[in-house]
């Protein structure tokens, strides 16, 4: 049995149902910190289970990043979510 903060969860949640979402996304839907959920991110995206794309910009700044599951991450997530227990 897999075990998952709430917060974690909620970001996972996110992420399966909108396919490709940012940190400031997951702040906005949820009211957790970006910081957060972009930790998770890199984590997850270290595994194998996110991938990282930055949306196309024709003016000055930082691009936002977006993270969508990958065939291996959504196997896992849905198993992990049939499985877990919120902590």
């Amino acid at each position: 049995m897999v075990k998952i903060s709430k917060d974690n969860l909620e970001i996972v949640r996110c992420v399966m149902e909108n396919g490709k979402i940012s940190a400031t996304d997951i702040q906005e839907a949820t009211g957790i910190a970006a910081a957060k959920a972009t930790k998770l991110f890199k984590r997850c995206a270290g595994l194998g289970f996110l991938e990282c794309s930055s949306e196309i910009r024709f003016a000055r700044g930082r691009p936002k990043l977006y993270y969508s599951l990958t065939p291996k991450g959504k196997e896992f997530f849905e198993r992990m979510l049939s499985d877990s227990t919120v902590t």
